[in-house]
Order: C-alpha cells, then sequence, then structure tokens
C-alpha cells in the first residue's frame, strides 16, 4: 500500500498472535497484487494498459471494487473520483500547465468514463486518456479484510494502522474504556490537533499541504487541493472512512452538505491551518456509530 503498516494485538499469545499476524500478510500481498496501480500485472493496471473499448475481465472482487467506487462518486456529488491519476500525474509534470490543457483533461475523465460489464466482471475505459487509482478507497478496502481475519482468529483487542492517515481499532485498549488516536497538529506534531475515542471504528485522515505533493485532485475544478487542511473520518467502516476523508477534503460547501446529508451519522473533523498554526477546527455532524460484527 505504499506505506508503513503497524499491527498491535493486545492481551493475545506469542502463537495465535503470530498466526494471525502472518495471515494479514498473505492478504496485504494478495491485495497489493491485484489492485495497485504500480504494479505490472495486477487488475488495474491491466486495465488502465487496455486502451479505449478493450473490455478487461478482472474477477468479481475487484469488479465489485470498481462499482463501489461508482456508488460513492454518486454519493460525494462527485467528490470521490477514481480516474483523477492523468491530472494527478500532470500536476507532477515540470511542464506548463494551462487552463486549456486542464479543460481537456476534465472532459475525459469520470467515473462515467469506465463501462461496467456485470454478466462477466469487465471493465472498459471509454477513451485512453482515463487512468484507475485505487488510492482513496485500497487502505480501507485492504482494513476491513484485516479486520475481518483478526475476528476470525477470535483477536477482540487490537489497533492497526497505515502510516499515521488510516487507523482502525477492535475492542478498546487494555488500560482503558477506548483506543486513544490523534490528529497530529502539522506544525508541531509533537502535539495533537484532535483526538479520537475509538472502539471498533476506523479513522482516516487527508490532508493537503503544498509540501505533501500534488496528489489530490479537486474534480470540480481540475486543480490540486491546497487548503492548508487535514479532514479526518470516523466510521465503522474502513473503506467508507477512507472515502469520505477524501472527498470531503476535495469538497466544496455544497458537496460537504450533500456528502453530510448522505451519511448522517457521520463524525468528521477538518483541521484548518494558517501560516502560524491552528485556525479552525470544524466537527460535522458528530454522532456516535452503532458497531454491528
Amino acid at each position: 500500500m505504499n506505506t508503513r503498516f503497524n499491527m498491535v494485538l493486545a492481551n493475545v499469545e506469542q502463537k495465535p498472535g503470530d498466526m494471525a499476524f502472518h495471515k494479514v500478510q498473505k492478504e496485504l500481498a494478495r491485495l497489493e497484487n491485484k489492485l495497485s496501480c504500480f504494479l505490472e500485472n495486477s487488475d488495474i493496471s491491466r486495465v488502465n494498459k487496455s486502451g479505449k473499448n478493450y473490455p478487461v475481465n478482472v474477477g468479481e472482487e475487484t469488479f465489485n471494487i470498481i462499482s463501489s467506487c461508482v456508488i460513492y462518486n454518486k454519493l460525494t456529488a462527485g467528490a470521490f473520483d477514481i480516474t483523477y491519476k492523468p491530472l494527478i500525474d500532470l500536476w507532477k509534470s515540470e511542464g506548463d500547465i494551462t487552463n486549456k490543457m486542464i479543460e481537456k483533461y476534465m472532459s475525459l475523465l469520470g467515473v462515467d468514463k469506465i463501462q461496467l460489464h456485470p454478466n462477466n466482471f469487465s471493465l472498459e475505459l471509454l477513451n485512453d486518456t482515463v487512468k484507475i487509482d485505487l488510492g482513496g478507497y485500497a487502505k480501507g478496502y485492504a482494513m476491513n479484510k484485516i479486520l475481518a481475519i483478526l475476528d476470525i482468529c477470535n483477536i477482540e483487542n487490537a489497533f492497526v494502522s497505515f502510516g499515521d492517515s488510516s487507523i482502525s481499532v477492535l475492542g478498546k485498549h487494555p488500560h482503558g474504556n477506548h483506543w486513544p488516536a490523534a490528529i497530529k497538529n502539522i506544525f508541531k506534531p509533537e502535539l495533537s490537533a484532535y483526538e479520537f475515542a475509538l472502539i471498533n471504528q476506523s479513522l482516516s485522515t487527508s490532508g493537503s499541504f503544498q509540501k505533501q505533493g500534488n496528489h489530490i485532485i479537486s474534480p470540480f475544478t481540475g486543480h490540486p487541493v491546497y487548503a492548508q487542511k487535514t479532514v479526518s473520518f470516523v466510521s465503522s467502516c474502513a473503506v467508507e472512512a477512507e472515502v469520505l476523508s477524501t472527498a470531503l477534503l476535495a469538497a466544496n460547501s455544497t458537496q460537504k452538505e450533500i456528502i453530510t446529508n448522505n451519511f448522517p451519522a457521520c463524525n468528521s473533523v477538518e483541521v484548518l491551518y494558517n501560516k502560524t498554526g491552528i485556525e479552525k477546527i470544524t466537527e460535522f455532524n458528530k454522532t456516535a456509530y452503532e458497531y454491528t460484527r
């Protein structure tokens, strides 16, 4: 997943802990080989290399993932889009970028440029420009798979993270009634900007800062999101947390309202920075989730 992976299993003996960890490692390798757009023979790379109007059979799992991404695109009013990799690459290039170039790319990208064929689980790109990147989805999907493995292994209390941006927990900390998780203050990393108390939940944080590169593109302007802020989303579903933290970061005020209406139980926090530190912290529809195993 191109990031550091950590897992803490509380009150678990070494043998069952090792067994669970090896199962997780195996599953992560399987998903990486299937979903990465950087590995030549993955399902996503095969689709991206297929060219215009050439259906590629990707199997039921990958097909269902892409179908889910299309649904999230609609529920976020277009704020979440898996087809914007060409624009990300454009903004990373050394050349001059004009409004005309951006408009051309915008006309060629979007999930409506992916044709789904459910009868044989195949995908078809409708032009040679559009490419798929599951970077805003795959970590959440992997988290859900990891939690399912830990559940099968009868592990009740665990803390799992991809870097500092994606966290999932089972149960609670052995010395408390929840797992504490914090958003770092960008200007003072040793301090927390906001703290969450997680129980059987997932937390995803997305940020937009010049030094982090052009990894999130606004689907409304075609420009990188440079808002000097982080958006964190808590959910009982890791995929939902991952998708919606990305979507809320890219969304304007109208799209934020649509997203929070479509996900009324959302627990999201936006931390806005100025040149010297935190300027404002905003909570959206702060409601506790119920978790059902």
